[in-house]
């Protein structure tokens, strides 16, 4: 018995060839057990049946998609009837599965702690063999300073979906704005047909500095007063900036206090130097009490360097205490008549002045916030 398979190759993808068997006699109806030694690449009927006066006889091989980069399969078929030796045949199953390659960045790296980024770069099909992809490195980050410097190129083992690429973070000390890192997917090596998603070959991911890129106050009140007394607070970076930092310092009420310098200058040379804001108090000629001033410190954006711009605006609250005396408040509290002589007021008469006189005296008495008590006397 022998048996022929006619294409000697076909797809996966329900590609299709027919198997003769052929016997050496004619005489009875002959069943030929089938069966194929990877049924996830081709199958086979169970058997065929050689009539009665047949020689040979046909079945047919379907090829089965597996959905496996595998590149082409060697399929066995064999062959056993009663009174015939088994017979093999190889077939071979092409594969008509492709691949499709992309990045996602999956985690932010963070000087804090430190936490270290990462990508993921996915395969739509898995593969039985080793998908090499190589990459480029861009975006504002720098290798050796923000990251470890990576190798350009990441392997997704046989058989997997995917593989990560570790970035390892570094704390440069500098004070900067989120940084980014961008990977690209270039050329792939691969057994089979791999390619790169269109959408989806470049990912990004972030890497935010533990050196706070703003400004401090040395102090959040401080107390001065209308008749000259002063105070001071410190202002300073809290890092080394790329540029020079300028920082506005500004009173609510000038009228009420003012500030020594109203614009303060810092250098990468003299970032960590603080510098000193002395408060004043203004004497406003009114008696209006204690009053209280904002001096907001923040950083002129438009001029300063752009990794101080997201700084944040500080406030230090003021007390100017009031100078003048507070105005006298009076109220009426007593009134009393009484005769201012008594006697002599007795003693005249109608028939002697032609009228009686009455001599009085007003006791008006006065009191309120003034200093002393004032009695006035009428």
């Amino acid at each position: 018995m022998t048996v022929t398979i006619e294409p000697s190759s076909i797809s996966e993808n329900a590609g299709t060839a027919t198997g003769t068997i052929t016997r050496s006699t004619t005489i009875g109806e002959l069943v030929v057990m089938l069966s194929s030694d990877d049924v996830g690449e081709a199958t086979v009927p169970a058997s065929v049946t050689i009539a009665d006066g047949s020689s040979s006889g046909t079945f047919t091989i379907t090829g089965v998609n597996d959905n496996i980069l595998d590149g082409t399969q060697t399929v066995n078929l064999a062959t056993s009837a009663d009174g015939f030796s088994d017979v093999q045949h190889s077939l071979a199953i092409t594969d008509s599965d492709s691949a499709t390659l992309s990045i996602v960045g999956t985690t932010d790296g963070n000087e804090v702690g430190p936490v270290n980024g990462q990508f993921t770069v996915n395969a739509s099909t898995i593969s039985t063999t080793d998908v090499t992809v190589n990459y480029t490195i861009s975006g504002t980050a720098t290798a050796g300073m923000d990251f470890t410097t990576l190798s350009g190129s990441v392997v997704i083992p046989a058989n997997a979906p995917s593989a990560t690429i570790d970035v390892l973070t570094l704390d440069d000390g500098l004070a900067e704005v989120v940084e980014t890192l961008t990977l690209t997917l270039g050329d792939v090596t691969a057994d089979g047909d791999v390619t790169l998603a269109a959408e989806q070959s470049a990912a990004s991911i972030s890497i935010v500095s533990d050196d706070l890129n703003t400004i401090s106050v040395s102090k959040s009140t401080v107390t001065v007063s209308e008749d000259g007394t002063t105070a001071t607070f410190d202002v300073s970076l809290k890092a080394q900036p790329a540029g020079n930092v300028f920082v506005n310092v500004v009173s609510s009420d000038i009228g009420e206090a003012a500030v020594s310098s109203t614009m303060l200058t810092f250098t990468p040379l003299n970032w960590h130097q603080p510098q000193a804001v002395t408060v004043i108090g203004i004497d406003d000629a009114i008696a209006d009490g204690t009053q209280a001033i904002d001096v907001t410190v923040s950083v002129n954006v438009a001029a300063s360097s752009s990794d101080f711009r997201f700084a944040e605006t500080l406030t230090v609250d003021i007390l100017n205490a009031d100078n003048e005396a507070p105005a006298a408040v009076v109220r009426l509290e007593d009134v009393t008549f009484f005769n201012k002589d008594a006697n002599l007021e007795d003693g005249l008469s109608p028939e002697t002045s032609g009228q009686r006189s009455i001599i009085k005296q007003v006791q008006v008495v006065l009191e309120g916030t003034a200093t002393n008590h004032c009695r006035f006397c009428i």
